[in-house]
């Protein structure tokens, strides 16, 4: 009996905190190539660089602050599990206080290609933009972010699973990487205070991601605070 209730009690404060963590969340979408040429045509067309692509979602306010960065971002690149097999491919950056959580789950239809493509240019492509504007900004990420490919591409390789299996956990591995500890600030960087994460999936299933997110935000264990949320307009289409 004792086992059962404080497992009754905890799971409460577990549910607030995972689904307190939501507020994170930003519009995202992995783009491949044949997506990111009509999107580039429209909102990017000093675009160069074509081939697949991270899009977001973001404030003029974050914009703002990327745009402002002289020089290269902090950034840091690495494979996190959600479980055996479920790898995701996550690429933080940082500008003081604020830090930008590029999630791609590696199950995600072409998200093998997206990484087998940015170890062969040595380079990845993400395409930010605001809901309150017409024009976007661009930038690339490279010069060795990638270590060691042959191991990347071997720990980054994900097991078959099922459509509903694959949606779950991408569900699932993004509310992961929305504690404010899951991943290590880049080199040089401190914890920070502000963080943005980009579930980047392809297609109806960014969509889905993110109205998950937005309904769990106010989805909350009786008795839960719901301070801290925020309401996230503006997702893919």
């Amino acid at each position: 009996m004792r086992q059962g209730t404080g497992h009754s009690a905890a799971h409460p404060q577990f549910l607030n905190e995972l689904y307190g963590n939501c507020h994170r969340a930003r519009p995202a979408a992995l783009l491949s190539p044949e997506d990111v040429a009509p999107t580039a045509a429209e909102q990017y067309p000093s675009l160069r660089a074509r081939g697949w692509a991270l899009h977001a979602v973001l404030s003029d306010e974050d914009i703002e602050l990327m745009a402002s960065q002289s020089g290269p971002q902090p950034m840091r690149f690495m494979v996190i599990e959600l479980d055996r097999g479920l790898p995701m491919c996550v690429l933080v950056t940082q500008i003081g206080d604020v830090q930008w959580r590029w999630v791609v789950p590696m199950w995600e239809l072409g998200a093998m290609d997206w990484l087998r493509e940015a170890i062969e240019q040595d380079r990845l492509l993400m395409l930010v933009e605001s809901p309150m504007s017409t024009t976007g900004l661009t930038f690339l990420a490279g010069g060795g972010l990638f270590g060691r490919p042959k191991d990347l591409m071997k720990s980054a390789t994900p097991k078959a699973v099922s459509a509903e299996e694959a949606v779950f956990g991408m569900v699932l591995g993004g509310m992961k990487l929305m504690a404010p500890h899951a991943v290590m600030p880049p080199v040089g960087q401190r914890q920070p205070t502000h963080i943005r994460v980009m579930v980047s999936a392809r297609g109806v299933n960014a969509v889905l991601l993110m109205e998950t997110y937005q309904r769990a935000m106010h989805t909350r264990p009786a008795g839960a605070s719901s301070a801290g949320t925020e309401v996230i307009h503006s997702p893919l289409p």
